[in-house]
């Protein structure tokens, strides 16, 4: 009798022992992607603002540096040292900015992608809205949402097809089969640690980029699209001048 006492208490220890793991491994869960969550908006941010202003330096120097460098090409055939500096500093100001796939700029949107972005936004929001899930998934579901929003607002229309196509194919609700399974939860955090990694990578490589210095320096977009305005138009006109004298 002693001995199936014995064998009880410890099954029952056991079952409190493993319970108490379940809970933890799920509240390390939920904290690590309420940070990747944090992370994405960081890089986010960092990303729309290089598009900004790739958008205001096309906007207000675009056509002036084209005129310039179709001139260069034309003129310059035969002074190829020449043209090679000046090409560098029209590059200077032309710098490719490489952007993640998930970043989509709200200008490029065509009428029937915006009404894609208001389709997949509605459907989306119907599998994960947390009113409309399990119990046991609502604090995923509202972190699911809040990114789902952000796009949204963002007209990031690459992310809310990513974030639909992964709620249709049940990639981001941890199934109710495996919620409660210690090396299925412990494999989600070593994959969730796995992404904010690459996402902190990402950020750092952003901060460091040539283009996000470039902004930072600059306290006034205006002023400073204005003086690169003056000396391109004052190269073009040199450029004429000596063209003519020629």
């Amino acid at each position: 009798m002693f001995c199936v006492l014995e064998m009880q208490n410890n099954y029952f220890t056991l079952v409190i022992h493993e319970h108490h793991n379940i809970e933890n491994l799920k509240l390390q869960i939920n904290a690590l992607k309420k940070q990747l969550h944090k992370l994405n908006i960081e890089k986010d941010k960092y990303l729309n603002l290089i598009i900004k202003f790739q958008k205001e330096h096309n906007h207000k120097l675009g056509s002036l540096i084209d005129r310039i460098v179709e001139f260069e090409k034309e003129k310059n055939t035969k002074h190829t040292e020449e043209y090679q500096d000046y090409k560098s500093f029209i590059n200077k100001h032309t710098k490719a900015i490489h952007v993640n796939r998930y970043v989509f700029k709200p200008s490029t949107l065509k009428n029937d992608e915006k009404q894609e972005l208001k389709t997949l936004y509605r459907k989306s929001a119907k599998l994960c809205h947390p009113d409309t899930v399990h119990v046991d998934l609502k604090e995923q579901s509202h972190l699911i949402f809040q990114e789902l929003n952000h796009a949204y607002s963002e007209k990031n229309l690459i992310k809310i097809r990513d974030i639909l196509h992964s709620l249709n194919n049940n990639h981001i609700f941890t199934s109710q089969q495996n919620i409660n399974d210690i090396e299925f939860l412990k494999s989600q955090i070593f994959k969730i640690k796995k992404t904010i990694k690459t996402v902190k990578l990402e950020i750092y490589k952003l901060k460091k980029d040539d283009t996000y210095i470039l902004i930072t320096d600059i306290g006034d977009w205006n002023e400073y699209f204005r003086n690169i305005e003056v000396a391109l138009n004052r190269e073009y006109e040199e450029l004429l001048c000596e063209n003519n004298s020629n």
